[in-house]
């Protein structure tokens, strides 16, 4: 597999290809993260191709140059969360091959040591002392391969469970799936290769789907924290929810009643990394942060770590979160428009009253319910799409606009992965446009002439309540405040945060009347 990256001359003694990759690994640019990705991955396919290298001098070479992509990986992953909203099309989709084929490359580098290992290549015996860790750095190559898939919301590539899962079996059959080792030097924590599967597994349940891809990445590093508690087993358990086929594309599923487990099965849980959680969710509440907690929040957020932990909980859980209302077929045209200022506008009624020109774009329902539907977004439509973001829309024969939340997101197979399948939940059907006013001159969240906002409708909450579509930072949680509708005033007492997002926040008050104007 590792050779030269070019040819000697005749007469020539062949260069050490450790030596080799060294000098590549100190000639990467520090300031292009990306390009050095690219210039490790095409040295490996180069090598690969050579196949000239004893089985320790490849895993030296693969050690190398996955050690030395280490920061430059962790340098893109840090710009694509910070940058993601604003990348192009161009751009996501040079970082996501980018960053997809390194770990392609790093992840084949270790099988390649493994399958020389196998076959009793020359030299083979060397690597018995490092076989656990090889396989570990393998599953985790592929499981990184698999989050990438996640954050950009694309379906997973054919293979890719039966590749992770043969993987595994083969590490099984060798007795080395449950040895501890030390991944990397600067590893916090002891793995092996059935937590590194059982850390994708449980993402692959969490329903990466409906988070956001910083969510994503907090979703990995909780998982990480909590993986020696995760179980995997040969048997059905009452706290083993989810099962995988090892020999099967089809990936991790919810066990259902009476399932009996094949031979290449294998069910899994969270088991205790649940209660792992719960003192997670507990010590963000509670404000007593143990360093591991901290250290997420001062990265991220407290409100994205802590939304995060719940999410885990809720889809690891006895039972899955189940829909309210049951879905139905119907295919038919929407509209939608998703900038504040539209949506405000569409769902009050006052279009006539704003000097912009609507940018509605026109979406396919595939299916709906009560309380939500799963739409079919087409290039270029939906750009703007992120998990959490709010939207408006109207069917064809409606004449109001209901209120909308992204809860789920994936790109669409059918066309080139430009288009997208989004499951929207309805928080409201029409609202009306109302005037909010500080009741005090020392409220800095409204200012003193008021701020124009949608009433929404509620015809499942108390008939003192109301809900309120506002502009982001501009709900108190201490403060009351007047709203005006209907030629009358209400004093509004705030209750809670129902929802909020880019730009957005959807509270309930308690709604007492004041008067006339």
């Amino acid at each position: 597999m590792f050779g030269l990256s070019k040819s000697s001359k005749k007469g020539e003694r062949p260069a050490d290809p450790v030596s080799a990759a060294n000098a590549l690994i100190q000639a990467l640019p520090r300031n292009e993260p990306l390009v050095s990705l690219c210039a490790l991955s095409g040295h490996l396919d180069r090598l690969r191709a050579a196949d000239e290298v004893t089985p320790q001098q490849a895993l030296d070479v693969v050690d190398l140059l996955d050690r030395g992509g280490r920061p430059h990986y962790r340098g893109v992953m840090r710009d694509y969360l910070a940058r993601q909203r604003k990348l192009t099309k161009f751009q996501e989709e040079q970082i996501w091959r980018g960053v997809s084929t390194y770990l392609e490359q790093i992840g084949q580098g270790y099988r390649h040591c493994l399958h020389k290992f196998e076959t009793g290549a020359r030299g083979a015996l060397e690597l018995t002392p490092k076989l656990a860790l090889i396989a570990a750095r393998a599953m985790r190559a592929q499981a990184m391969r698999m989050k990438w898939h996640y954050l950009r919301y694309s379906p997973l590539e054919p293979r890719q469970w039966s590749d992770v899962g043969a993987l595994y079996a083969l590490a099984e059959a060798g007795g080395i799936a449950r040895l501890r080792t030390t991944p990397y030097r600067n590893a916090q924590q002891d793995s092996s290769v059935e937590e590194e599967f059982l850390r994708a597994l449980l993402l692959a349940v969490a329903s990466p789907q409906s988070l956001l891809p910083q969510q994503i990445e907090i979703a990995d590093r909780l998982i990480a924290l909590c993986a020696s508690q995760l179980v995997l087993a040969t048997h059905t358990a009452e706290s083993l929810r989810h099962l995988v086929d090892l020999q099967s594309d089809a990936g991790p599923q919810r066990i259902e009643m009476h399932t009996k487990l094949t031979r290449s099965s294998r069910a899994f849980g969270a088991c205790q990394a649940l209660e792992h959680l719960k003192g997670i969710e507990a010590e963000i509440q509670e404000q007593a942060l143990q360093v591991a907690t901290r250290r997420l929040i001062e990265e991220f957020d407290e409100e994205s770590v802590l939304a995060t932990v719940r999410h885990l909980i809720r889809h690891w859980g006895p039972t899955l979160p189940l829909r309210r209302h049951e879905r139905r077929r119907h295919a038919q045209r929407i509209s939608v428009v998703h900038d504040f200022d539209e949506i405000a506008a569409h769902v009050s009624g006052l279009t006539l009253d704003y000097p912009f020109v609507s940018e509605q774009e026109q979406w396919l329902v595939e299916n709906e319910s009560r309380s939500g539907m799963h739409a079919l977004v087409t290039s270029p439509n939906g750009r703007w799409l992120e998990v959490g973001a709010l939207l408006a829309l109207r069917k064809a024969d409606e004449n109001t606009w209901s209120t909308g939340i992204v809860r789920r997101l994936a790109r669409d197979e059918g066309d080139d992965g430009n288009g997208r399948t989004v499951g929207i939940e309805i928080i409201a059907q029409g609202g009306a446009g109302v005037t909010l006013l500080p009741l005090s001159a020392g409220n800095q969240f409204l200012p003193a002439e008021g701020v124009l906002c949608a009433l929404l409708s509620g015809r499942d909450q108390p008939t003192d309540e109301v809900t309120l579509l506002l502009r982001k930072g501009t709900f108190s949680p201490s403060l009351a405040c007047e709203m005006r509708a209907y030629d009358q005033r209400y004093r509004l007492v705030p209750l809670r945060l129902t929802a909020q997002g880019a730009g957005y926040e959807i509270a309930r008050y308690k709604v007492l009347r004041l008067g006339k104007l």
